[in-house]
């Protein structure tokens, strides 16, 4: 019993008086996030090569990288593709646990332009599109994209698990193709945290 009051009057004063300080940095396993690209792999599709990422990574400082290349569109890219996401998270040996998340979408080209959110016209702007479906067959060449920008802007959930992500993206035709691919590593941080 005496216990329980000697940790009552010492340890929560602490803790509480910790917690409204401003510099207060907690080490929680989940929360608000910055997203750091470490880089892009093109991998060579299964069902034929309609959507064609030649892209890369350019490091422009510390925490900012540029995604430079082309995306080659041999088909226009509209609701008729969909979209399957894999993300394996590295483990605390280095190793890759796939599939920890997995989503699909279906009417990829409206949902994309969705996901993007407020950073739909700048990723349109970069390659040289419009910011409404379809996307046109060509050759679009990146003007450098702030990756981590887009990243901070787009439709999706502002608190995530820490760690390092390789996502793997899988654009599908109508037949269940899988017609264009490649994948991104990515470190998600805590919004104090830099390299």
């Amino acid at each position: 019993m005496d216990r329980i009051i000697l940790f009552t009057l010492i340890f929560v004063p602490c803790i509480i008086s910790k917690s409204t300080l401003n510099g207060f940095l907690p080490n929680l396993p989940v929360g608000e996030y910055k997203a750091y690209a470490r880089a892009f792999i093109k991998c060579k599709p299964t069902g034929g090569n309609l959507i064609d990422f030649n892209l890369y990574l350019y490091k422009v400082s510390v925490n900012s990288s540029e995604l430079r290349g082309n995306i080659t569109v041999k088909k226009p890219f509209d609701d008729s593709f969909g979209v399957n996401f894999s993300f394996a998270v590295k483990d605390s040996i280095g190793g890759w646990k796939e599939n920890a998340y997995f989503f699909q979408i279906d009417k990829a080209c409206t949902k994309a332009i969705y996901l993007l959110g407020s950073a739909a016209s700048t990723f349109a702007n970069n390659f040289s599109l419009n910011a409404t479906c379809p996307f046109p067959v060509g050759v679009h060449v990146s003007k450098g994209l702030d990756f981590t920008k887009v990243f901070s802007q787009a439709n999706i959930p502002k608190q995530f698990f820490y760690g390092t992500y390789k996502y793997r993206i899988e654009i599908i035709d109508n037949k269940k193709k899988q017609v264009g691919c490649g994948i991104i590593i990515m470190d998600i941080k805590r919004p104090w945290e830099t390299e």
